[in-house]
């Protein structure tokens, strides 16, 4: 598998960088904005993905070990192919896909040229759990705080989708930074409230 690639940029174009190293040219498929502020003859280090696919490779490359992890997150999800992960990493920076996924923001999501509701609710679904990883950039009390207050009260006896929602109703509500306690509380309250 190809880990990486160091070279010259011996051509851009939309979505995609040949990279030439040591006299050979690798077509690589990266994130538009990538692409757009490549320029040619500069040197790149590409962290690279090699898809297989009926006898069809296509390598796809990334500026940051972050961006390949959730590139391969995202294809492990059924129906979301290379092309899509990439126009979802396209359209949407790591902490942006991850505060859609915790805020459930299914418009930011159906937004991506490719992405239904259901693709989209089934991204909410798969990802929601590996979102630490997905973003460590993101303030705490988005990662830890939500999940927490979420696990409570399923423990509660609320089912998944309720604590969601109402910890991210509560969220809106309360300032950056507060308590699981406070979150809790407030999510409680949104739930009597329905």
């Amino acid at each position: 598998m190809i880990a990486h690639l160091r070279g010259r940029i011996a051509h851009c174009g939309s979505g995609l960088l040949v990279v030439d190293v040591a006299g050979v040219g690798y077509a690589v498929a990266v994130p538009d904005p990538l692409a757009e502020t490549s320029q040619l003859g500069a040197e790149v280090c590409l962290n690279t993905h090699l898809a297989v696919r009926e006898g069809e490779m296509s390598l796809f490359g990334f500026a940051t070990l972050q961006e390949r992890e959730i590139f391969r997150l995202l294809i492990g999800i059924t129906g979301v192919g290379p092309r899509l992960a990439l126009k979802v990493l396209s359209a949407l920076s790591p902490a942006s896909l991850a505060r859609a996924i915790l805020e459930e923001d299914v418009k930011a999501l159906t937004r991506i040229s490719g992405v239904g509701p259901r693709t989209a609710r089934r991204l909410m679904l798969e990802l929601s759990e590996k979102i630490g990883a997905m973003a460590p950039d993101l303030p705490e009390h988005m990662l830890d705080g939500q999940e927490e207050a979420e696990a409570i009260l399923v423990s509660l006896g609320c089912t998944r989708q309720e604590a969601r929602q109402a910890v991210r109703q509560a969220r809106e509500s309360r300032a950056p930074g507060a308590s699981v306690e406070n979150l809790v509380m407030a999510a409680m309250q949104v739930l009597g409230q329905k």
